[in-house]
């Protein structure tokens, strides 16, 4: 971009008289004098009061009137606004190369105590530039790209200073590129290279993206672009009265969006039969899905109606997990990723136990209550010899009753 200088927010300039060679007293009369303008003719502000008819024509509507602590009506220039005001050519082939313009002029606003005021047309043009307090001066570059002589000489009343020559060259920057910007991700096509530049200047623009644009007069410029998924790299530069810029670049990515991981929440904590046995979400279709946890690659998926799901083979146990789904697709990935927690299975509950019983022999080891008896065996056959002994005796009584 073309760097400009610092103007004044206001030039009020008053009664201008233009004479060749050495002026006369301001304001008074002289043959030599080729044009006045002192600005207090309400029908016409610009009328040249020298009689001449090299009326002054105004630009940008600037105000005519009396300043404040002025007793004599000036032309006030803002400087904005393209305010200017045009002397007729005729007035400067009169005079030659060798004039003298005398004018009372001063800054309406600005503190720094410089003003720029110029004669002539395009570029070639006289420039008054008064010097500040600090020995400083300055004025505009030219507007037109290009390497542009020119002579300065200083002048303090009737002294008049040697001729310096110098000469400045002005360029063109690179123009900027902002959209997309240099390094970035994009999840969305790009549908235009945009950027900044000169107004005027016709922008280039190569590499993944072909195609020219003049930049218009707020500085702003676009290129078509058609760019889907992958990595991108333009350059674009500008060209103006037959200087062209460096280049800028920008290198950038058009990746998918990044995919969902769904059936998982982050931040949980999960436990028992509600613990995670997959992981499952939607992406682009097509793409791939790899899916890791605690940066442990599981498994992998296609996207498929925008779904996907990979099983985990392993069980989770107890701890803290991180699960990354990474999308990829025409070579460019995007990333999501859920962390949560498994807690600790509960402990089982205890098994019943029977309850012991009394010490002591003689039970079979306390299975049986004690009766203060040993073995039962021969009460048993004890019983057996008493019943038979019975039945004995019964029959021998039948017996000796019949005999008898």
């Amino acid at each position: 971009m073309r760097k400009a200088t610092t103007l004044t927010a206001m030039v009020v300039v008053a009664g201008v008289l233009m004479t060749p060679f050495a002026p006369p007293a301001f304001g008074a009369a002289d043959d030599g004098l080729v044009a006045r303008y002192t600005f207090d003719d309400a029908d016409d502000r610009g009328a040249d009061s020298s009689g001449k008819g090299n009326d002054l024509t105004a630009f940008g509507n600037p105000a005519f009137g009396t300043p404040t602590g002025r007793d004599s009506a000036a032309l006030q220039l803002s400087g904005t606004n393209g305010q200017y005001a045009e002397i007729p050519g005729q007035v400067f082939s009169t005079v030659g190369d060798d004039f003298t313009m005398e004018f009372d002029a001063r800054s309406g606003s600005s503190g720094n105590g410089f003003f720029t005021f110029g004669i002539g047309k395009d570029d070639h043009r006289y420039l008054l530039v008064k010097v500040d307090d600090n020995g400083n001066w300055s004025f505009l570059a030219p507007e037109k790209l290009g390497t542009f002589a020119f002579s300065m000489t200083a002048v303090s009343g009737y002294n008049k200073s040697s001729t310096v020559d110098a000469s400045v060259e002005v360029k063109a920057e690179a123009p900027v590129i902002t959209t997309p910007a240099n390094g970035s991700t994009v999840e969305t096509e790009v549908t235009a290279i945009s950027g900044t530049g000169l107004a005027g200047a016709t922008v280039t623009v190569e590499g993944d993206v072909d195609g020219t644009a003049k930049v218009a007069a707020d500085g702003t410029w676009s290129v078509k672009a058609d760019l889907g998924y992958g990595n991108y790299t333009v350059t674009a530069s500008q060209a103006r009265d037959g200087e062209t810029s460096a280049e800028a670049t920008s290198s950038f990515t058009v990746a998918p969006t990044a995919p969902t991981i769904t059936g998982i929440q982050d931040g949980a904590t999960y436990s028992g039969d509600a613990i995670p046995t997959s992981v499952s979400g939607t992406g682009v279709n097509g793409a791939v899905v790899s899916v890791t946890v605690n940066d442990a690659k599981v498994g992998q998926a296609t996207v498929k109606d925008g779904k996907w799901s990979v099983a985990l083979k392993d069980a989770l146990g107890e701890g803290a997990y991180t699960v990354v789904a990474t999308q990829t697709i025409d070579s460019v990935s995007s990333s999501a990723s859920v962390s949560f927690a498994v807690a600790a299975a509960p402990a089982p509950s205890p098994s019943p136990t029977a309850t012991p019983g009394p010490a002591g022999g003689g039970n079979g080891g306390g299975k049986l209550p004690v009766t203060g008896m040993g073995d039962p065996a021969p009460l048993a056959w004890g019983a057996v010899a008493l019943l038979l002994g019975g039945v004995g005796a019964l029959g021998y009584r039948r017996l000796r009753r019949v005999e008898r």
